[in-house]
């Protein structure tokens, strides 16, 4: 009987907590100088890549401490359309850069989980969302491979693809915002079970406070089940 009381406590307390799941709290800070990723000056750039870092803490319904970064390479970087291998400085995309040589700019003792987001812009999207949705992929993976041969501590290395970014309405021409360079390292709760289940109301609350530089419900697979964090490199 004891133990029928013990089980049905227990379910109580889980249904408790899926419910109440999104009251926990989370905190947001954004600054060009919250700790992420260092970068060095590289002879093959013609500035030194800096991000915009967004540190984002919440806790599981279990009581454990969630905390990750989220970086977005600042101007001027951003992917150049419809490729995975070169980034431009400049709206005309005229000035383009290896993203091999992007990542050799980063020190290489970080040794905290990493992840790779995938972020392919507006173009072409009405008529192949699917293409899109691979390009983006495609960025995440070309970031997975470079970092998993870069930082010398082998952190373990995630990918994510948000997908291709769908606009209410009519698209600006001026597209480089939408296809950003970003990696995540995580500080704490990499193995929580609820990290994608926090991670999620997390990031919306990070942009409605104008903390994060990326709406995240503008990319076509954020609200899917292809919204899946995936281990990749050093497991």
């Amino acid at each position: 009987m004891f133990l029928i009381v013990i089980c049905v406590l227990a379910a109580i307390a889980l249904v408790w907590n899926a419910k109440h799941a999104v009251k926990l709290p989370i905190n947001i800070t954004s600054s060009l100088n919250v700790a992420f990723i260092q970068t060095i000056e590289s002879k093959s750039l013609p500035e030194v890549p800096r991000w915009k870092a967004t540190a984002i803490r919440t806790t599981d319904s279990f009581g454990n401490d969630i905390e990750v970064i989220v970086g977005v390479l600042w101007d001027p970087y951003r992917w150049v359309k419809g490729n995975a291998e070169l980034v431009a400085i400049d709206e005309a995309e005229k000035h383009r850069y290896s993203i091999e040589d992007v990542i050799r700019s980063f020190q290489n003792n970080e040794h905290r989980p990493i992840i790779a987001i995938g972020l392919a812009s507006h173009e072409n999207v009405r008529e192949n969302p699917d293409q899109e949705n691979e390009r983006a992929g495609d960025r995440a993976d070309r970031l997975v491979e470079l970092c998993g041969r870069h930082f010398i501590s082998k952190p373990h290395i995630y990918s994510l693809n948000f997908g291709a970014y769908s606009p209410n309405g009519n698209p600006s021409r001026f597209s480089a915002s939408e296809r950003r360079v970003v990696l995540v390292v995580i500080n704490q709760g990499e193995n929580s079970p609820e990290l994608m289940q926090r991670l999620k109301p997390a990031l919306l609350q990070a942009w409605q406070q104008g903390s994060l530089m990326f709406n995240p419900k503008d990319y076509l697979l954020f609200d899917t089940p292809e919204f899946q964090l995936k281990k990749r490199q050093n497991f």
